[in-house]
C-alpha cells in the first residue's frame, strides 16, 4: 500500500536503512506483485550500501516491464 511504501521511504530518509528494508519486504510480503514495493526495497537496499542487493531488484523491475 501507499501508507507501507511511505513509511519505508521515511525511514530511508531518517537514515534507517535496517528498519527501511524491513518495512520494504513485509510490505512485499503482503503485496508480492508490488512494484512500488519492489523499488523501495531496492532503494533501501542501495541507501543502507547493500549495491548488489539493489542491483537485483531493480533488475526484477525492469525484467517485469523492460
Amino acid at each position: 500500500t501507499a501508507a507501507g511504501a511511505d513509511r519505508a521511504e521515511t525511514f530511508i530518509w531518517m537514515g534507517l536503512h535496517a528498519e527501511a528494508e524491513k518495512a520494504a519486504l513485509e510490505l512485499l510480503a503482503r503485496n508480492p506483485g508490488s512494484r512500488a514495493a519492489r523499488l523501495v526495497l531496492a532503494r533501501a537496499m542501495a541507501a543502507g550500501g547493500n549495491v548488489e542487493g539493489a542491483i537485483a531488484e531493480y533488475q526484477r523491475i525492469l525484467g517485469e516491464n523492460p
